[in-house]
This record gives structure tokens, C-alpha cells and sequence, in this order.
């Protein structure tokens, strides 16, 4: 119910704000509700991230590592060079037990800080913001901030970044860029891309496109693991698992190839035509179409860099939903198609087969669903089901590697 909610509050906004936008234009005075409404929603999403108990997958293996976190009086004593994840995952923790000892508290401060940064670069870059917030929160909220816990606050440094790409500002640039690395090494992205700015400065074209589905090749070949492995160390492992990833299905590999052609209808609309979009917007949109198409290659390793930009895309998307309604109907229908199939398949897909130990079907939404607060009781039985299915879930990934 909780979750119905939270798509209808979401949804309102879309109609009363954004549709009377589009209508009225110019004329349309958006004042202190509609910007009271759209902080209203932020601060929704974090007590709904925040106060969880127990929702998502890396969630939980997150809160029992909580235990092992020492304090900020003693980080002084512990081995950050030999520990498993980045310095500033520890630090960040550290400070919010500090403050206060549950997990919950690390929750509040996570989501107050990966919402914050992208609720500012969507009110920032797009005037349809509802919209945009809209399709974050039905296709990608759950999964920034109860899976890719680490990530996401890395990928937020990558939006504070991104502000600096395209006018050169190199210092600003890679401060938050060796900032987000300091939090998850895929960070490492955003230091790459700056060695192909020719490549954002440019005009994508068919013939573009083919070199990005040859570079993708060349990413799935052997060749690259072994130059992973010689001149990034820290990152081969990763490397070699994602790498190991395979496309389910042929049809999900058409269904891949499909949104890397709307992607990339979308940019090329943008750059084309005579737009008020920011250049920001559109050089994270053309890095979304490359990482999305490098992952056709490789699926795992490349969608994981393509987080740090897909924010970009969904503002491009709601921005074209509305100026191009009427204009382009086919292409904004299969949009839309794509983006409620995608959404619906990837909660209802059945997942039984991560999960050995279960006699019944597991599907992906039930990492989520039901969800508790910090205020419900959590019975016994379904804590320890949660927290097995996550572990053999664990274990049997591994084993297939």
C-alpha cells in the first residue's frame, strides 16, 4: 500500500505542475507551492529510504556489517588499506554510528545525500522536474538506495562533477571525481571521460554508433581483461566478474539494442534541434548512450558506469515526452512502452534460481515488498527468511563464477 502511495504523491505533480506547464508555457507562474511541493517530495523520499527496516537486497548485508564499523575515535586503528571496500564508504559509516548507533541513522544521511544532489541537478537542468522525478522514482529509487548503497554515493559526487565537464573546469572536475572514487571504484569512469571529450563534443551519427558497437567488442574480448589486469589491479577483479555476466535471453539483448536506438533518437533530437537543454545535460545523456552501448557487450560492467549518467537521460526523456508530444507519437509511445516494461520486468522477474534453498518462487520485487519501517515489528521467521534468501542468493552467485 505504502508503495501505491508513494507513486500516486509522485504522480499528482505531473498533472497539476508540469501538464499545466506544457499547456499554458510561458504563461504558467510556478511559485512557492510548486516549489514547496517539489521539497515536500524530498523530504517524502527520505523518511521513506531513511526509516526502512530491512528493504533491499545489499541493505541487509550492509546493516550486518554495521556491527564491524568502529567508531571515528577508533578509524585511527583501522586498515584501510587492506579493507574491502573504499576509505570513505568506512569514514561515512563511522560518522553517522558515531552520531547515532543504529543503521538507520546511516540510512537518513544516505538518502539525504544521494536525493539531495539529484533532486538539485533535475530542478537544475529540467523545467518539467515532476516528471523526470517521476520516472526516477518508479525505475531507479530502490535500486540507488537500497542496492547500489556505495555507488550511489559515488555517482552523486559524478552529478557535482559533470557541473564542471563541459566548460573545462578540470580542477573542480576531478576533485569530485577522485572524491566519488574515494567512495567506489567504478568512480574510475569519470576520470576516463575526460580523455574522450572529442567524443561529447561531437555529433552522433550511424557511423559513430557503429565505433561504439566495435569499442564494445573490443571490451568483450580478452584482450581488455589482460590489460585490466596489468595496469588497473584494484579493478580486475570486478572486472572478471561483471565480465562473466551473460544477456539472459536473445530477447533481452534485442530489447537492449532497442533502447540503445531510442537513446539515441532522443540525443540527436537534442542536438539537432534549436533547444534551451543545458550542454550538460546532453554530454551525460551521449555518455548514457555510450556506457548502454558498451553493455550490450557487457552487460553487468558497462550498466554499472552507466548509473553515474543515467540521470541525464531521464531528463532528456521527460524534457521530449512534453515538447514533442503530438510530434513524434510513435517514438514517444515506445518510449513509454519501454520504460513500463522495463520497469515491470525487472520487479516480477522470477529469481528462484539465485536461491537454491527455497522451495517456493523468489522474484526480485520481494526484496522490497512488504516493506517495513524502524516502527514495525518484523516477526522472527520473516527476518531470518530475508536474511537467508540475500546470503544463498550470495553464495550461489559465486558459485557461478
Amino acid at each position: 500500500m505504502i508503495y501505491l502511495i508513494l507513486i500516486l504523491l509522485f504522480l499528482f505533480p505531473v498533472y497539476a505542475c508540469d501538464y499545466k506547464l506544457w499547456n499554458f508555457g510561458n504563461s504558467y507562474e510556478r511559485g512557492n507551492t510548486y516549489k514547496g511541493y517539489y521539497f515536500f517530495l524530498y523530504i517524502v523520499v527520505v523518511l521513506f529510504l531513511g526509516l526502512r527496516n530491512y528493504v533491499g537486497g545489499d541493505t541487509i548485508g550492509y546493516m550486518d556489517m554495521w556491527k564491524k564499523i568502529p567508531f571515528l575515535e577508533g578509524l585511527s586503528k583501522f586498515d584501510f588499506l587492506h579493507a574491502k571496500y573504499a576509505p570513505m564508504w568506512y569514514i561515512t559509516n563511522s560518522f553517522c554510528k558515531t552520531i547515532n548507533f543504529n543503521f538507520y541513522s546511516f540510512q537518513i544521511f544516505h538518502a539525504i545525500l544521494v536525493n539531495g544532489v539529484i533532486f538539485y541537478i533535475v530542478s537544475k537542468y529540467c523545467q518539467y522536474r515532476f516528471t523526470v522525478i517521476f520516472f526516477y522514482v518508479v525505475a531507479t529509487l530502490l535500486y540507488f538506495n537500497c542496492e547500489i548503497l556505495r555507488e550511489s554515493l559515488s555517482l552523486s559526487c559524478g552529478l557535482l562533477a559533470m557541473n564542471h565537464y563541459k566548460e573545462k573546469r578540470w580542477l573542480q572536475y576531478f576533485s569530485w571525481s577522485l572524491f566519488a572514487l574515494s567512495f567506489h571504484k567504478s568512480g574510475i569512469v569519470l576520470l576516463v571521460i575526460p580523455f574522450v571529450y572529442r567524443y561529447s563534443a561531437s555529433t552522433i551519427n550511424y557511423k559513430q554508433l557503429l565505433i561504439l558497437l566495435i569499442v564494445g567488442f573490443i571490451f568483450s574480448s580478452f584482450l581488455l581483461k589482460h590489460i585490466v589486469g596489468s595496469f588497473l589491479p584494484f579493478f580486475s577483479d570486478s572486472f572478471e566478474e561483471y565480465s562473466q555476466m551473460k544477456r539472459a535471453t536473445i530477447f533481452g539483448s534485442i530489447r537492449s539494442c532497442l533502447i540503445v536506438l531510442l537513446v539515441a533518437c532522443i540525443v540527436k533530437q537534442y542536438e539537432t534541434a534549436n533547444s534551451n537543454m543545458s550542454a550538460t545535460v546532453i554530454v551525460g545523456a551521449k555518455f548514457y548512450l555510450l556506457t548502454q552501448t558498451l553493455g550490450l557487450f557487457l552487460p553487468i560492467f558497462s550498466t554499472r558506469f552507466a548509473n553515474y549518467f543515467q540521470i541525464y537521460y531521464l531528463i532528456l526523456l521527460g524534457d521530449f515526452i512534453w515538447n514533442h508530444y503530438g510530434a513524434k507519437k510513435i517514438l514517444i509511445f515506445a518510449l513509454y512502452a519501454n520504460f513500463i516494461f522495463g520497469v515491470v520486468k525487472n520487479q516480477a522477474r522470477d529469481v528462484s534460481d539465485w536461491v537454491s534453498s527455497t522451495s517456493h518462487g523468489y522474484y526480485f520485487y520481494q526484496r522490497y515488498y512488504p516493506y517495513y519501517s524502524i516502527f514495525d515489528d518484523i516477526s522472527y521467521d520473516e527476518l531470518n527468511h530475508r536474511k537467508n534468501i540475500y546470503y544463498q542468493e550470495r553464495l550461489n552467485r559465486l558459485k557461478h563464477e
